[in-house]
């Protein structure tokens, strides 16, 4: 499948002296690449994998980000997705930042595009529901019914890929950077400023201690499930040498959970992406944080009590 390349561009005194620091420059990528994964995946299910390279031609206050989407069929069929076909990388671009055209307000024929735009209309925050009708969706809030396009609001509904936002925003919080602007070919696709913040995004950033240290590692692993959440809480894990609490960051294994498809049973196993985040207080304590990136595989083993309920399919 064809490359799709987009721009973002850092504004902000440090920028414009030509200077950003790699500590601020590397959690930004991380986020940018957190999201368009979690949103391929959303989106595309299994049915497609998606890789974020950063272009080696860096300019004077800006980078150049390439999304490269390679497809893969699904061997299994049963299973529901939000699309039936693929969204392909400029269909991801689009749902992520909308198109570029004349209207600032990314308001197009009556229905805001783009999820980046939904989140700065609604500061970050989650309505209580969105109702899809006509190919697009209501979202309610108090006796405003404000209409997004569907991809969108499907999106900014999951936890998940809400905090992906989050994380992209959180570099506009930091005092030497004032705007994230998103170019397609040199043309504006949306932006985000200091005012387009939640008030947690602001104070998060500054409650940070500067001087932490922090590592990460991605890695495969078999995890037996010892105490399992369906609330969105941490899990419990065991990976035949320790046991550790971890966070379900898989946005398709999530939903499947939340829609009852996956049975689930005391002693299964996933076979997962797991990312270790190791953090160096200024006091000298060091805080360990799992997070199960992403489940390649679930395999239930014998037949122990059912810890989720069957779908009605099911029964």
């Amino acid at each position: 499948m064809p490359i799709e390349s987009f721009q973002l561009i850092y504004t902000g005194s440090e920028v414009r002296s030509g200077a950003m620091d790699v500590y601020e420059l590397a959690p930004a990528l991380v986020a940018i690449g957190d999201l368009i994964r979690d949103a391929n995946r959303f989106l595309n299910g299994d049915q497609a994998s998606v890789s974020v390279k950063v272009d080696s031609d860096f300019k004077r206050g800006s980078f150049d980000v390439r999304l490269l989407l390679d497809q893969q069929l699904l061997e299994t069929a049963g299973q529901t997705l939000a699309f039936a076909s693929v969204i392909d990388a400029a269909g991801l671009i689009h749902a992520l930042f909308g198109i570029a055209k004349q209207h600032e307000d990314k308001i197009v024929e009556g229905i805001v595009v783009g999820l980046f735009a939904i989140y700065k209309l609604l500061k970050g925050e989650k309505p209580k529901s969105v109702t899809i009708r006509d190919n697009h969706g209501i979202i309610h809030i108090g006796d405003r019914e404000i209409r997004v396009d569907a991809r969108g609001s499907q999106m900014y509904m999951n936890d998940i890929i809400r905090a992906d936002v989050d994380h992209v925003a959180r570099s506009v919080a930091k005092d030497s950077i004032d705007k994230l602007e998103v170019l397609q070919d040199g043309k504006l696709l949306d932006d985000i400023t200091k005012g387009d913040l939640p008030k947690r995004v602001m104070a998060l950033e500054e409650t940070q201690e500067s001087n932490e240290h922090v590592l990460t590692d991605n890695r495969e692993a078999l995890l037996k499930v010892v105490t399992a959440n369906f609330e969105k809480g941490k899990w419990k894990f065991s990976d035949g040498g320790s046991k550790f609490n971890a966070s379900i960051a898989d946005p398709v294994f999530q939903q499947k959970l939340d829609d009852r498809q996956e049975g689930f049973f005391k002693g299964n196993v996933l076979r997962a992406v797991i990312k270790t985040e190791q953090t160096e207080k200024t006091n000298g304590k060091i805080q360990t944080q799992y997070t199960i990136e992403e489940v390649l595989e679930h395999r239930q083993v014998g037949t122990q009590q059912r810890l989720l309920p069957p779908s009605s399919k099911e029964k």
